[in-house]
């Protein structure tokens, strides 16, 4: 059985800030004491830049964790569908089987009770085959009382496996709508660390 898995791919390097401090030609010379304090709150600004930047790609690398566990608790659900609706199919061909044997021996014991009314009208040497006839009627009533038990359980089967092909179906579309909010929640996320770059 093919099994699929959802693999996803992040360059984080493409997200790290570089960091470069330009300076301009002075035109005036301020105090030394006004460019030191510049040159401190522009640090602490590039500082808190850097890790607002690290809790974004810690909280990327976070969702893009849970969005491969999700991809793997889906494709084990698909996996166990898969098997549910074989289970299923081979139920189905079994039901199908039954029945047209249940056909088969409803014609033979309505082939049966016709030769046996028949033979009721028949003379004396004709009663051990009346017998016989009798015996074979109620070997086959027999084995057609045992397939239709079959035929039951085998029905309740598949009813099972019905609810358990459904139960799947809405796990499953559960796991995919979880997996496309991840999706959203970590695009957001890069695009916020896109702008924050943008700004710096």
């Amino acid at each position: 059985m093919e099994k699929k898995v959802c693999v996803i791919q992040t360059d984080f390097h493409q997200y790290r800030p570089i960091i470069a401090i330009h300076s301009n030609p002075l035109v005036h010379v301020n105090p030394l004491q006004s460019g030191v304090e510049a040159g401190m709150r522009e640090r602490e600004e590039l500082k808190k830049a850097i890790e607002q930047m690290d809790r974004l790609l810690s909280r990327v690398r976070q969702l893009e964790g849970e969005n491969s566990e999700l991809c793997r608790e889906k494709n084990d659900v698909f996996i166990r569908m898969r098997a549910e609706q074989e289970s299923l199919q081979q139920a189905e061909k079994r039901c199908v089987q039954m029945v047209q044997s249940r056909r088969e021996l409803e014609a033979q014991v309505a082939g049966l009770e016709e030769r046996l009314e028949e033979e009721e009208g028949a003379a004396a040497q004709l009663a051990s085959q009346r017998q016989r006839l009798e015996a074979e009627c109620c070997s086959l009533c027999r084995d057609l009382e045992e397939l239709e038990n079959m035929l039951t359980s085998v029905e309740k089967d598949k009813q099972s496996s019905d609810s358990t092909v459904k139960k799947l179906s809405e796990e499953l579309a559960q796991k995919n709508e979880l997996v496309q909010k991840l999706q959203k929640a970590k695009e957001h996320l890069v695009e916020l660390s896109q702008t924050d770059l943008g700004q710096f």
